[in-house]
């Protein structure tokens, strides 16, 4: 049977499940408030929106999918001079990004653009790989490269990010992971699939309302299976006062002396979330005084 659903408003989630035969794994995510939140803070406008928001909704999948427990970057290093974007996904169910076009945009996915992941070890080391992109590559496309490439896995991913003069009206996406346990005519059967019920991606998840749960239950129709993992997701950022005087710190202590004798506060924001912070001089006194 098929599942019919009466569904509200979607929230910003991601849903994991595992089928009974151990063929496949599967994430499902909505993140379209993480994205309207992250574009407003970046001032993102353009063709970058539906991009920039699909490098958020698959860097949180890959973060589910590879290292629940990691802090995980992706970045999409545009070519030539077009600039970069940055996504950041953290295990506490926050997400921020970052999109920098010296030339005005759009960051180019033409051949000379890299994808870069990271993600955080436990101890403080940095996990990362890095594929070059083909000519006009979409997030999805090079998202499954890098993980047959990078990490060795065989899986179909799919993300969305639909934008409506110029406001994101929905994002989210899926990614099918093929297990060591899949039978080849389970395999045949999930690639047929996808490949005529999934072949516009963006529009099923439209007629579906956004919602992950709807997604993950047509995408296993059929096939038993039990739910692993379910995570929010979120619009966040790790900044603070204390960080933003723990950088300052770190500055020569010339140049904490300038600061100091202009005896004026000194006024930092966020390149993430746009955050302002201002630090007074007799907190910059302080600084010196302990440097």
């Amino acid at each position: 049977m098929r599942f019919n659903l009466v569904m509200g408003e979607p929230q910003d989630e991601l849903h994991v499940a595992i089928t009974d035969d151990g063929a496949f794994r599967v994430v499902t995510a909505n993140t379209t408030q993480t994205v309207r939140d992250a574009v407003t803070a970046q001032g993102v406008q353009g063709p970058d929106v539906g991009t920039f928001g699909e490098l958020l909704t698959a860097t949180a999948i890959y973060r589910v999918t590879m290292a629940p427990t990691m802090r995980v970057q992706g970045m999409l290093k545009g070519a030539g001079k077009s600039g970069y974007m940055v996504a950041d996904s953290h295990p506490d169910a926050w997400c921020r990004g970052l999109v920098n076009t010296p030339e005005g945009g759009p960051v180019s996915t033409n051949e000379g653009a890299l994808l870069q992941m990271m993600r955080t070890l436990i101890r403080g080391e940095l996990h990362q790989g890095v594929i070059a992109l083909e000519d006009g590559s979409t997030i999805s496309q090079a998202m499954m490269t890098y993980f047959q490439q990078s990490e060795q896995i065989v899986c179909q991913m799919e993300v969305s990010c639909d934008v409506v003069d110029g406001e994101v009206t929905l994002a989210g996406g899926f990614v099918v992971e093929l297990l060591p346990e899949a039978p080849e005519d389970g395999l045949a059967i999930m690639t047929a699939r996808l490949e005529h019920d999934f072949g516009d991606f963006g529009e099923r998840f439209r007629d579906w309302g956004g919602c992950p749960i709807r997604l993950r239950n047509e995408l296993l129709y059929g096939m038993g299976f039990a739910q692993t993992q379910h995570a929010q997701v979120r619009f966040g950022c790790d900044c603070s006062r204390v960080r933003v005087l723990a950088s300052l710190g770190t500055i020569g202590v010339d140049d904490l002396q300038e600061m100091v004798d202009a005896q004026e506060p000194v006024e930092i924001s966020c390149d993430y979330c746009g955050s302002d912070y201002v630090v007074q001089p007799q907190e910059l006194r302080g600084l010196l005084e302990s440097s």
